[in-house]
């Protein structure tokens, strides 16, 4: 019944997927794909918090939840969301879901690509639909701070966003009038459809040394995990990669692309209507 906390479900899995074949199961300070105790979290782009909280309920043995956005308007929402605590609609309240005000997330007026956290201070940085909203330039630069405050060696990054190279958006694409509709409220979309392949091979893939690992979520999402290397660690791509095939690309160097089948479709059918479908049935 409820598609929102269905979909971004599934980027949760993906996550915990990815971040499981990394898990060290000696490690007693790790728990729920590698968070480690006490950890520091932040939420970049948090928008009015959903994806917060969510990383709140998610991971109970982190310290900490920093929600961070470039507006105020966001931000103050979800400060008063926090505060009313509302109850779920199935629960006879007003929200789509029900808030649990939580003392460990902090939520801030804070520039992504210029945070006031230390460098190699935090565990987790979580980025969701935040790198198709700006421009490449500025998914850089958020990248980038994302590496300069995650600690070395364990931080990881967490990205979940649109595919373009997934059939699903790259047939939406095609269509100039329906895509249209979507530009009007999404100004960077094209932008971000076509530097992607750049951002990842060039840009996350040089800096996180110690591997990045990027799934199928839905059957147009993806779900990536970028480890940080250790301090010194960070190599320089040369333009000459971006003209590696897609196959040496899914299968080369620290990036470990599982996105696709071997027969080449999506490794997940794309069901993104099936909610619509299943409303015109009640």
């Amino acid at each position: 019944k409820n598609g929102e906390d269905a979909f971004r479900t599934s980027f949760e899995i993906a996550i915990q997927q990815l971040c499981a074949d990394d898990d060290d199961d000696d490690d007693e300070n790790d728990n729920s794909g590698g968070v480690p105790k006490d950890a520091i979290m932040v939420d970049m782009g948090a928008g009015t918090g959903m994806s917060t909280r969510r990383l709140a309920t998610n991971f109970p043995q982190a310290s900490i939840i920093y929600g961070y956005d470039l507006s105020p308007y966001y931000i103050a929402v979800g400060k008063e969301l926090m505060r009313l605590a509302p109850q779920s609609v199935d629960q006879g309240g007003p929200w789509v879901t029900t808030i649990q005000p939580d003392s460990r997330i902090q939520y801030d007026v804070v520039d992504a690509a210029h945070t006031p956290l230390p460098d190699n201070s935090v565990d987790v940085v979580n980025l969701m639909f935040v790198l198709h909203e700006v421009p490449y330039k500025a998914a850089m630069e958020i990248i980038d701070e994302a590496h300069r405050i995650l600690k070395p060696n364990t931080g990881q990054l967490w990205i979940c966003e649109m595919d373009f190279e997934s059939p699903a958006y790259a047939a939406q694409r095609a269509n100039p009038l329906l895509f249209s509709l979507i530009r009007a409220t999404e100004p960077y979309l094209d932008e971000y459809a076509d530097t992607f392949p750049q951002l990842l091979n060039q840009h996350i893939a040089s800096k996180f040394t110690n591997g990045v690992k990027i799934t199928a979520a839905t059957g147009r999402h993806y779900s990536l995990v970028a480890r940080k290397g250790g301090q010194g660690t960070t190599t320089t791509t040369t333009a000459a990669a971006t003209k590696d095939s897609d196959q040496e690309r899914r299968s080369g160097g620290r990036l470990e692309d599982t996105r696709f089948n071997d027969d080449g479709t999506y490794r997940i059918e794309d069901t993104h209507l099936l909610l619509w479908e299943s409303k015109k049935k009640d």
